[in-house]
């Protein structure tokens, strides 16, 4: 009669047997997981040697703490100086400052002939409408800017994350720790990025179950009228618009800058994603020209420009893509110089040498 284990060993060694073969499955899992990482074969996008580095383009600021060459104040005599306010679509989040639509405005404005430009790019990651004011409160005398623009992105009525909301912001509280360990504990023995699979999976659960709104759906109240973030967004437009006018300066530009992270996104048909994102600029457009604001977007240009290329830095960053700040750039060439025309005040001033 041959030997057989005890009942109980064989259900051990089964479980022994199970329980390894789940481990290597999970490690299956995250060496995938590591493999697919798109970030292993993009640029570094973080701190290189104690530089900022954004997509492999060197983060270089100013004296003034901008990314920007030095700027002589007081102004050179026979220079026409616009200056724009923005947040990372104007910062330049993943390009070069020479691929940033300020430095292409410059570039072409200076090549029209009408005269010496200079187009100052005071663009700040993650700066809200009411972050915009503030730097032009601080810097606008000593500037002496003859116009300013600003450049919009639909996040900015909302000077916190894109995505934050009251229930969000609990739910972080509730789980801060559990998360911070799980990660931790994952991260101890190499499965980095199941942990954090994990809890982009609990964050997305949470979302599917409605204990935390997405972030178009927290976005969104940020846009209704009602709300302190849009009353504040309105307010600071008013003071930079009133700022313009003490400076004597023409009617500043709101340069709406339209985007989305896909291929072929089709502006003349949006569907209902883009959809709410043309709202959302639309109706930011329409009270900046209530204001005072000459507005501008490009919701027709860029399905003729680039209608089958994506928009996108790349694939994990839905910043603006230097084709796309080529778009920008271009029409807003033939904003400034209409607006020299119907100035012969400024179009004189900037001829003379």
């Amino acid at each position: 009669m041959p030997f057989r284990f005890p009942k109980l060993t064989r259900i051990g060694f089964l479980l022994a047997f199970n329980a390894i073969l789940i481990l290597l499955l999970v490690y299956a899992f995250e060496f995938f997981l590591e493999w697919k990482d798109p970030r292993k074969r993009l640029p570094a996008n973080t701190f290189v040697n104690g530089q900022l580095v954004t997509w492999g383009n060197v983060v270089t600021n100013n004296s003034l703490g901008f990314r920007e060459r030095e700027i002589q104040i007081p102004k050179p005599d026979g220079v026409f100086r616009i200056v724009v306010l923005g947040d990372s679509l104007t910062w330049g989040a993943g390009l070069a400052p020479a691929q940033r639509y300020t430095n292409l405005l410059e570039q072409r404005l200076n090549e029209t002939g009408a005269g010496k430009f200079e187009v100052l790019n005071f663009g700040r990651p993650a700066a809200a409408t009411t972050d915009e004011r503030e730097v032009l409160r601080k810097f606008g005398q000593q500037l002496q800017p003859d116009l300013i623009m600003v450049g919009f992105c639909i996040n900015d009525p909302q000077p916190k994350s894109q995505n934050y909301s009251v229930e969000r912001e609990q739910f972080e509280n509730r789980y801060r720790r559990l998360f911070a360990s799980a990660r931790y504990r994952l991260g101890s023995v190499h499965l980095s990025a199941v942990g954090e699979l994990a809890v982009a999976a609990a964050y997305g659960l949470a979302e599917k179950t409605h204990r935390i709104p997405t972030w178009e759906q927290a976005l969104a109240r940020t846009y209704e009228q009602s709300s302190p973030e849009w009353q504040n967004f309105v307010a600071a437009l008013r003071e930079i618009k009133q700022i313009s006018d003490d400076m004597k300066l023409p009617a500043p530009i709101f340069a709406a800058l339209n985007q989305s992270g896909r291929t072929g996104a089709d502006y003349a048909h949006p569907d209902a994603e883009l959809g709410e994102l043309i709202k959302w600029t639309r109706q930011a457009e329409a009270v900046a020209a209530e204001i005072g604001f000459r507005s501008v977007d490009f919701e027709r240009e860029i399905p003729i420009e680039m209608p089958n290329e994506p928009m996108a830095v790349n694939e994990l960053d839905g910043h603006p893509s230097a084709k796309l700040n080529e778009v920008y750039a271009k029409k807003l060439v033939t904003v400034v110089s209409e607006h020299l025309k119907s100035n012969k005040k400024d179009l004189a001033q900037i001829k003379k040498q």
